[in-house]
């Protein structure tokens, strides 16, 4: 399509050559328009394909990854301590009454505190560490190359964090204000493999209620 025809003549020959080089020339431009909007489209597909991605391993209400990207985390994080024998540990917590928190204020105002409890806890463990939101009430944060006395520190620092936060309506929770348990634990030392150590660190939150 970038070939032009040189034409000298006046004739019938000439007419038929500028109307070839327009017509190329046309079909050039519209060809590279073409490609563009096919490079366009490629973009967007690969960007929306992203989201949606990212959106399967998210929690809608607290922006935090859900369950789904806990358990294939967890999974990654074991196979990467057994690679490079470091420990992993885990804090598994709830917030204390939360039904009757609930059923007192109502579902928006348990949602906004559930949002209220992710940014607070959140902003209490590192950027290399994993909080995700399990379901209803319950969030277990992944700790890469941490043992069970790095866990409990960071399950305390949380558990400050939490109880430090004058939450709406904590004054009418039945210790006065919100506050949340923990449990934890760590492989290899308390479990080898996942379901192993979430149920250690379920065991101890449930010892702490």
């Amino acid at each position: 399509l970038s070939h032009k025809f040189e034409i000298n003549t006046k004739d019938e020959f000439s007419v038929l050559g500028n109307v070839f080089n327009q017509m190329t020339g046309d079909l050039k431009d519209s060809r590279e328009e073409l490609l563009e909007l096919n490079r366009s489209l490629e973009e967007k597909v690969k960007e929306r394909t992203q989201q949606l991605e990212e959106a399967a391993v998210r929690d809608a209400l607290t922006g935090l990854h859900n369950r789904r990207y806990f358990n294939e985390r967890l999974k990654d994080e074991l196979n990467r301590s057994r690679r490079n024998k470091k420990p992993v540990g885990i804090v598994y917590m709830d917030i204390d009454h939360f039904k009757k928190y609930n059923d007192g204020n109502g579902h928006p105002q348990g949602d906004a505190l559930l949002k209220m409890f992710a940014k607070v806890a959140s902003g209490a463990v590192r950027k290399t560490d994993s909080l995700c939101r399990l379901g209803g009430e319950e969030f277990c944060v992944i700790l890469p190359e941490t043992d069970v006395k790095g866990a409990f520190e960071c399950a305390e620092k949380i558990r400050k964090s939490v109880e430090a936060t004058d939450f709406p309506f904590g004054e009418k929770q039945p210790l006065g204000r919100l506050t949340c348990s923990l449990g934890v634990s760590a492989f290899p030392d308390y479990a080898q493999d996942e379901e192993g150590l979430v149920k250690v660190a379920d065991e101890c939150l449930y010892h702490v209620k």
